[in-house]
């Protein structure tokens, strides 16, 4: 009998390991845990790369711009050819992102730094003729981005007006839309568009307050440049908080200043930026 209680006593306990135990392998078997993602290294990259990463052509690289190496959260990619053509756009850029700045009294400037594309094209507004070309420029994370502005624009009467600054001789880069043509058909320049005097706060450009400063403006700007910013929804007021321009939207009235720090582009740049 006390052999037969032992052997009670033994089967108890097994029952009371094993149950449980098969309990929880059926449970498992019912729920399997998430699989543990695998990582991995790519060659030539220090940010490991799961399988969940969206696959890259062959030869790029993944590379905050102006971190090169370093990795990130949320880095960026770009081929060899991009990442040549980001090298030259940040040694020519003095500076990245919208600029504002008060250069007298009350007055406001906001400004952008960039290089030429050597991108034109000519769009029609009306009776009018607008001449414009494309630059690149660095956002204020250092991304590179594009913008069409006007460097000219011809009105009913058949007047050319062009948009740069009078040099301290009195000079101007261009004076008429065949010079204009030659200067923007040139990649690499650099330039810093610039606006002064009639901002609100640096949130957006108050046209209608263009009229106070026609004496620095070509004749009939400040009307066009209300109407294009009304057909634009205010595009402006985008790009000056943000850095990014709208799609469509174009640089109008901004003055036109060649800083002299040039680089050397690529061709056929467009396609490495948004």
């Amino acid at each position: 009998m006390k052999f037969v209680r032992a052997n009670l006593g033994l089967l108890t306990t097994a029952a009371l390991i094993l149950v449980p135990i098969a309990v929880m392998s059926y449970i498992i078997w019912r729920n399997p845990a998430p699989a543990t993602a695998i990582v991995t290294v790519v060659p030539g990259l220090s940010t490991p790369v799961s399988p969940d990463t969206p696959a890259w052509p062959p030869g790029q690289v993944l590379v905050k711009p102006g971190q090169a190496g370093t990795p990130t959260t949320t880095p960026t990619l770009y081929s060899p050819f991009c990442s040549a053509l980001l090298t030259a756009v940040q040694a020519a850029v003095p500076l990245q992102g919208v600029q504002f700045t008060s250069p007298g009294g009350a007055s406001r400037a906001v400004a952008v730094y960039g290089v030429t594309t050597g991108e034109t094209e000519q769009r029609a507004e009306g009776s009018l003729e607008l001449d414009l070309a494309r630059m690149l420029y660095l956002d204020k994370n250092g991304e590179l981005r594009a913008l069409w502005f006007a460097t000219g624009y011809v009105d009913g009467s058949g007047t050319y007006y062009p948009m740069n600054i009078v040099d301290p001789r009195g000079k101007r880069a261009w004076a008429t839309r065949q010079e204009a043509e030659a200067i923007f058909r040139q990649s690499g320049k650099g330039l810093r568009l610039i606006l002064t005097g009639f901002l609100r706060g640096d949130k957006e450009i108050a046209w209608e307050n263009c009229e106070q400063w026609a004496f620095a403006n070509p004749p009939g700007i400040c009307s066009l440049g209300l109407d294009l910013e009304l057909a634009s929804h205010g595009g402006s007021a985008q790009f000056i908080q943000t850095g990014l321009a709208p799609e469509d939207w174009f640089a109008f009235g901004w003055a036109i200043e060649f800083d002299g720090a040039d680089a050397d582009l690529p061709n056929n740049t467009g396609g490495c930026v948004p």
